[in-house]
Formats: structure tokens, C-alpha cells, sequence
């Protein structure tokens, strides 16, 4: 029973060995792990009080504490990650999902320029701030940002939409297409692309195209009401233009 899986191999450890700060780090990550949430706090309370510079530990902890909404918690355990390793990208990467979420852009600019400080050759860093980017509407800084990312990263799926979206909305539509179709085959599952490339074929005129990128999108997630509408829409509008083509 104890050597089932490492969950229990800690939990026995502790049970044999409480006073051993690093096997309530290792139990409290896997509890993260397996979002067993309740678990996961005691066990990494434990391994911070006996270690408050654990930064491992703080990470997990905010990483919890995030997914239960608890985001000043959260931000305040990835400060103190930050202070005790200031070069690490990692608590500033974490605090800007938060807030992105918050619509806090300034701060989630400000920790993503000090996480490329620390790490310039990480493309997720780029990518973000390409999101960024758009959603201030500053298609040029996008781009700029989403081509450092790809240069990093040819196969980054965020960036190669993201610099889709730049293209499509620029009326570079060849050019979003290709790096849609790339996105496509980085994760074939993704909605997001499929919906992209139908809104981008549309723009082109190509409806019988859009529609199969609908019937895609419909078919891996059959919850959005909005492309279904679409759909029927673009379906309705074909079959009248052929009655009236046989008319």
C-alpha cells in the first residue's frame, strides 16, 4: 500500500519521520499536483513555517491559493518568492495571470518587462506580452513581441495564433492563414485555431471553408452557442444562394 504511488510513499514518511521539512514540500507539490487543495495547504503551511524561504514551497502555495481565488494570498506568496530569488521569472510569470484576470494590465505589464529582464529567451514571457498587446489594441508591439516569441520558438501554439490574430486583423490574411495551419498541426484539438481561421476565411469570402472550420469547432465543443449561430447562419445563406442559382 505504501509504495502504491508517491502520495502515499510521503504520507508514510511523514507518518514515520514528522519532523522532516522536506517531505511536506514533496507531499504538499503532489497534493497540488492532484489538486487535492485541502491536503495541499496544511502540508505546505508545515514546510514554510519550518523553512520560510522555501521558494519552491510558496510557489505551490500561491499556485493554490490562485485556483481557490484567493489572489491577494496568492500575489503575496509569490512576493516573497521574488524576494528571496529576484532573478527568477517564475513569480512574476504566475502574478501576471492574476492580473490579467483583474484587468490590472499596467502591473501585468510591469512583472512580465521584469520577467524578460531575468530570462530574455523565454518565449511564453513574449507571448504573454504579445497578449497583452492585444487586448491594448497595439497590433505593432503584438507582432513585435509574438515574432520574438516564434524566433525562440518556431512551435509556440500561443504566439502563432496570437501573431494570426495580428495578421487577420491587418488584412494579412494569406499570412494568418499559414500560421493558423501551423498552429493546427502544434495541437489539433485546439478550438481556438479552428475558430480563428473560420472568422479569418470569412473575411476572405471563402464561407465554404469557414463552414468546416465551424463544423469543427461545434464538434469539439458543442457549448459554443455563438459559432452554432454562426453556423446556421453561413448554412442558411449558402442553400438560398443555390435555390436561387437553380431558379
Amino acid at each position: 500500500h505504501v509504495w502504491r504511488n508517491q502520495l502515499t510513499l510521503w504520507e508514510d514518511v511523514i507518518l514515520k519521520s514528522p519532523n522532516k521539512q522536506r517531505s511536506y514540500a514533496a507531499l504538499g507539490y503532489l497534493y497540488v499536483v492532484s489538486k487535492q487543495h485541502e491536503n495541499a495547504i496544511p502540508a505546505l503551511n508545515k514546510a514554510i513555517t519550518m523553512k520560510p524561504n522555501d521558494f519552491n514551497s510558496l510557489l505551490n502555495r500561491g499556485t493554490v491559493y490562485e485556483e481557490l481565488g484567493l489572489d491577494d494570498k496568492a500575489i503575496s506568496d509569490y512576493n516573497k518568492a521574488n524576494t528571496i530569488n529576484p532573478s527568477n521569472s517564475d513569480p512574476y510569470i504566475l502574478k501576471v495571470e492574476i492580473y490579467k484576470k483583474q484587468r490590472n494590465y499596467k502591473a501585468a505589464f510591469f512583472n512580465l518587462d521584469k520577467a524578460i529582464s531575468f530570462n530574455p529567451h523565454s518565449p511564453t514571457c513574449y507571448t504573454e506580452r504579445g497578449i497583452l498587446w492585444l487586448k491594448k489594441t497595439r497590433m505593432d508591439k503584438a507582432l513585435e513581441d509574438f515574432q520574438k516569441a516564434l524566433i525562440i520558438e518556431p512551435l509556440d501554439f500561443n504566439a502563432l495564433n496570437g501573431r494570426a490574430i495580428v495578421y487577420c486583423s491587418t488584412d494579412r490574411y494569406s499570412s494568418a492563414i499559414e500560421d493558423l495551419n501551423q498552429a493546427q498541426k502544434v495541437d489539433p484539438t485546439n478550438v481556438t485555431v479552428y475558430k480563428n481561421r473560420a472568422n479569418c476565411l470569412l473575411k476572405m469570402g471563402q464561407i465554404q471553408k469557414a463552414l468546416k472550420d465551424f463544423e469543427t469547432v461545434i464538434h469539439l465543443d458543442p457549448s459554443d452557442v455563438q459559432s452554432q449561430k454562426i453556423y446556421q447562419v453561413l448554412r442558411s445563406s449558402k442553400i438560398k444562394i443555390r435555390e436561387q442559382q437553380i431558379n
